[in-house]
């Protein structure tokens, strides 16, 4: 258990927590994307025809 609080150390977390994502929040980023636009439209087609291939397999 966390900092002595015995059943109530998710309080100290959630305080920790709450301090991460204020400095988290004051200093925004922009979002970089980072993948491969065709790789991720592989990666559907193939999960497509993976799903596809168990539903012909079920009456």
């Amino acid at each position: 258990m966390g900092a002595g609080l015995g059943p109530y150390h998710h309080l100290h977390m959630d305080n920790n927590l709450g301090h991460h994502l204020k400095q988290i929040v004051s200093k925004p980023k922009p979002f970089s994307w980072t993948a491969d636009p065709d790789a991720i439209i592989a990666a559907v087609r193939r999960g497509h025809q993976t799903l596809d291939s168990h539903r012909k397999d079920r009456p």
